[in-house]
C-alpha cells in the first residue's frame, strides 16, 4: 500500500457519509483516527478548527471541519471523526481542536500522541468548555506549546540564546594591515518581534491584525460580516434592527424591525 503524505479527512460516521471525504475513508499506515465528542451542556458547534504539530513544526494549521457549510452531527454528542494521515512525523504528535457556534468559541481540547502510542490507531477526543491558557497568545495552548513563553505559531522551538561564553574555537585575529571590511559581521537584528494576532472582539485597524483575517466595524470579527443590517461590534456578526448599518445600509436606507435594509416609507 502506498503511503500518502499529510492528508486530513473529516466524516460524520464510519460509513461513506463524509462531509470532507470522497467515498469510504481508508486509513494508511501511520494514520490516526480521532473521534470528537461535544462536552455535556455545550451548544453544538457549527464548525470545528483543527491544528496539528510535531517536533518539526506545523503539520496542519486551523483546518476547518467541515470544509464548507455547517456541521450537522448525525449522533450528538458525537461530532464526527477526523482521519489524520500526516506521513512521517517526528516526536509527539500534538492535536488542538476548537469548536465554534456562529463564530463564537464554545469548546476546545488538545491531545498528545507519543510515538509508542501511534500503533493504537484510534483515539477518543472529548472537547471541554474550559479555556486552555495561551500565555504568549500565539494560538498554541501552553500545554502543547514547544516554547510557551515565546510567540511562535510555527512551533520552531525557543530562540537560541546568544553564546556569551569563552568555550569553543576563537576567531582569528585580524592583521592590522588587512582591509577593514574583512572583519565585518552582519549586524544583529534588533527589530522587535511582530505583535501577536488579535482575537475576536479586539480593536483593529486592518484585517492583517486579526487571527481570523477579518476586521469589521473596528474589531476583529469571525467573518466578513458585510451583509446589510449585520454588524460585528462585539466580534460576532449579529443582526441590526430599527437603525442604520454604516456603510452598507445608511442615508436613504435603514434597517427595518425585521433586520432588512429598506428605504424610508
Amino acid at each position: 500500500m502506498s503511503h500518502k503524505v499529510r492528508e486530513l479527512c473529516f466524516f460524520l460516521a464510519t460509513v461513506a457519509t463524509a462531509a470532507s471525504c470522497q467515498g469510504e475513508p481508508r486509513v494508511e499506515q501511520g494514520g490516526i483516527l480521532v473521534a470528537l465528542v461535544n462536552p455535556p451542556g455545550a451548544p453544538l458547534p457549527s464548525e470545528l478548527r483543527l491544528s496539528v504539530y510535531d517536533d518539526t513544526g506545523v503539520l496542519f494549521r486551523d483546518e476547518r471541519m467541515p470544509r464548507q457549510g455547517t456541521l450537522l452531527p448525525t449522533k450528538p454528542p458525537a461530532l464526527g471523526t477526523v482521519l489524520l494521515q500526516p506521513g512521517p512525523t517526528s516526536g509527539t504528535v500534538r492535536i488542538f481542536v476548537r469548536g465554534f457556534a456562529i463564530d463564537k468559541l464554545t469548546s476546545e481540547a488538545l491531545l498528545k500522541i507519543a510515538p509508542e502510542q501511534r500503533s493504537h490507531g484510534a483515539f477518543d477526543f472529548k472537547l471541554s468548555t474550559q479555556h486552555l491558557p495561551d500565555a504568549d497568545d500565539d494560538g498554541v495552548p501552553d500545554q502543547i506549546d514547544d516554547c510557551p513563553a515565546h510567540y511562535n505559531p510555527d512551533q520552531q522551538g525557543c530562540p537560541s540564546a546568544t553564546d556569551g561564553g569563552t568555550d569553543g574555537p576563537r576567531a582569528p585575529t585580524r592583521d592590522a594591515h588587512a582591509p577593514a571590511d574583512t572583519d565585518r559581521r552582519p549586524a544583529p537584528d534588533l527589530r522587535p518581534p511582530p505583535p501577536p494576532p488579535k482575537r475576536l472582539g479586539q480593536a483593529c485597524g486592518a484585517a492583517r491584525e486579526c487571527a481570523s483575517g477579518f476586521c469589521k466595524d473596528g474589531v476583529c470579527c469571525g467573518s466578513a460580516c458585510d451583509t446589510p443590517c449585520f454588524t460585528c461590534g462585539t466580534g460576532t456578526c449579529t443582526a441590526v434592527t430599527r437603525t442604520d448599518d454604516a456603510p452598507e445600509c445608511t442615508g436613504t436606507m435603514s434597517c427595518n424591525p425585521q433586520g432588512k435594509c429598506r428605504g424610508w416609507d
